[in-house]
């Protein structure tokens, strides 16, 4: 007997709430999206893109953004080492001083940085002094008022190379971890999109079926230091099933015994707060 459900979301709209709490959108994609706030008042489409974020898309995402900044970087750095292979002259200066600054995030990490005050003649805008961050070596090795070497731009002196062709290699560096997480995304794209067209396809071809609440299994995964949790059921072929992970307070509801709707997929079954109701002309 084919059976029709008529659903909407008649909880708050999460684009608001996303707006007003950045933190929100990392819990409505590894956790909540309120399936125990559906009501029986119509039908409202669950989009595509929601499941792509709930199965891992946000790490494409994550990645996307990775690979911008660092390609922005690259290019900012091969761009700084044409100019010093076209214009560099070379310096003797003189280390002035030598500092260590330590600074503490909001979360309370401390992260050491290391600077040299450094001092040398320029060969037509006369003597020059910068502050430069270095590496914990360079900082190690180079003492107070020892010469050292320095390559600066002729047009622009306080942009200096301590080690000649540093610029090339970050950039040369920065593009190797661009894609590595280039990389990354483009695998999470594919996990993620995959596994989002096979829920979208159960819910509009699969067969779908009522099912009792074995019980809610807790995962090894937490959001905001709140445990996640999935939904098991047995399906008509007697197989336990999973639902994806969610927060103990969105599954209130879904106690042991609730009956719910499921759908056939082809690996596997899908809850329908995961995927969302079926459109009633499919």
């Amino acid at each position: 007997m084919a059976v029709s459900l008529e659903r909407r979301y008649s909880g708050p709209d999460p684009w608001a709430q996303w707006l007003a709490a950045p933190k929100r959108i990392l819990a409505l994609m590894l956790g909540s999206g309120h399936p125990a706030e559906m009501q029986l008042v119509g039908y409202t489409r669950f989009p595509l893109w929601r499941l792509f974020l709930r199965k891992g898309g946000w790490f494409f995402l994550v990645g996307a953004v990775f690979v911008l900044i660092l390609t922005v970087f690259s290019a900012s750095s091969l761009r700084l080492a044409k100019r010093f292979e076209a214009e560099g002259l070379s310096a003797t200066g003189v280390v002035l001083d030598k500092y260590e600054r330590v600074e503490t995030d909001s979360e309370g990490n401390s992260e050491t940085n290391y600077y040299l005050e450094i001092t040398f003649d320029t060969r037509q805008r006369g003597s020059v002094s910068v502050t430069r961050s270095v590496n914990p070596s360079k900082f190690k090795e180079t003492e107070v008022g020892a010469p050292i070497f320095v390559l600066y731009l002729e047009s622009q002196p306080k942009e200096i190379e301590l080690d000649p062709g540093e610029n090339r290699a970050a950039s040369v560096v920065t593009r190797y971890i661009a894609l590595f997480f280039g990389v990354l995304g483009l695998t999470g794209l594919w996990i993620s999109g995959r596994h989002a067209v096979a829920g979208a396809r159960a819910r509009a071809y699969g067969t779908m079926y009522r099912a009792k609440v074995l019980r809610q299994h807790p995962t090894n995964t937490s959001v905001n230091k709140k445990t996640l949790y999935r939904l098991v059921w047995t399906n008509p072929e007697g197989h336990e099933c999973q639902s994806l992970a969610y927060t103990a307070s969105t599954l209130r509801s879904f106690t042991p015994g609730s009956d719910i709707t499921a759908f056939k997929g082809i690996k596997r079954d899908w809850w329908e707060g995961d995927v969302g109701p079926r459109h009633p002309e499919t």
